[in-house]
């Protein structure tokens, strides 16, 4: 009998722990989905055609005859940090060049969004909405993620047919660094919650429902733009030293070491 009632007890808490960390990814995807948003952007830009050129067609003699002009668009996410002012942070790819950038909403609407500041070498940037009856993303501290924690990723993969897409996974790694380019800088989150293009921009978050990344890019075999479980998202304490430089300041603020790279000569090495 004792030993009935310990598997009856063994088996109560594997149901409750099974449904507490079950609720607890439903309660991210239904609490945080609502503050992220898809961002369309808009650009023009020159393409060579050299096979359609119109020899009869009025052009300009200073330039390309090949090179035509058209409008294109990217889609990536963004995520409310501030419902009161309307900013949201993206990536800098993905409104970078933009004429024009859009945002849809949870709740579809469609606004017109502005440009606050980029910072190209974090691949953060800042937009703005006027828009009523917002919520937003509260970050929570990525210093204090562990390897192998439980996280989800939101975002609008391939178009916004999918937007606010809900995946998870877990953190492989922490500080990578070299993934995008050694001229930028990078410390990024490792993780391997489904990502492909169009998240950039969205939000990581943890099973408490906060903010701790923003999704940036992915690693593949080099034939495929699609994911292959290896996400990186910049940690979102990075994320917000950035974000507060460009709204107060409308660019980062770094410290930098003068240093001047010379040969040494005679005198310089007798001094």
């Amino acid at each position: 009998m004792k030993s009935l009632l310990i598997f009856l007890l063994s088996l109560s808490s594997i149901f409750c722990n099974y449904y507490d960390l079950n609720q607890a990814f439903i309660n991210v995807a239904k609490n945080q989905s609502e503050t992220i948003v898809s961002i369309v952007s808009t650009k023009t830009e020159k393409v060579n055609n050299m096979f359609f050129f119109n020899p009869f067609e009025d052009f300009d003699f200073g330039q390309d005859p090949y090179q035509q002009e058209r409008e294109a668009q990217s889609l990536g996410s963004g995520v409310i940090i501030n419902k009161n002012d309307g900013y949201i942070i993206t990536n800098n790819h993905v409104i970078e060049g933009a004429e024009e950038v859009k945002v849809v909403l949870y709740d579809k609407r469609e606004i017109d969004a502005e440009i606050v500041a980029t910072d190209p070498l974090s691949d953060i940037a800042v937009i703005k909405i006027e828009a009523n009856n917002l919520t937003n993303a509260l970050p929570g501290n990525s210093d204090n993620i562990q390897i192998g924690e439980w996280v989800m990723a939101i975002g609008s993969p391939f178009g916004l047919h999918l937007n606010h897409t809900v995946t998870a996974g877990i953190i492989s790694a922490k500080g990578r660094s070299d993934v995008v380019s050694r001229l930028n800088f990078e410390n990024f989150i490792q993780h391997d919650a489904a990502i492909n293009p169009g998240n950039s921009g969205g939000g990581l978050f943890n099973l408490k429902g906060e903010l701790i990344g923003i999704n940036t890019a992915i690693a593949t075999d080099g034939f495929s733009r699609s994911n292959a479980g290896v996400g990186f998202a910049v940690p979102i304490n990075q994320v917000m030293r950035v974000v507060n430089d460009l709204i107060s300041e409308g660019k980062v603020l770094r410290g930098w070491l003068g240093v001047k790279i010379s040969p040494i000569d005679e005198d310089i090495k007798n001094s």
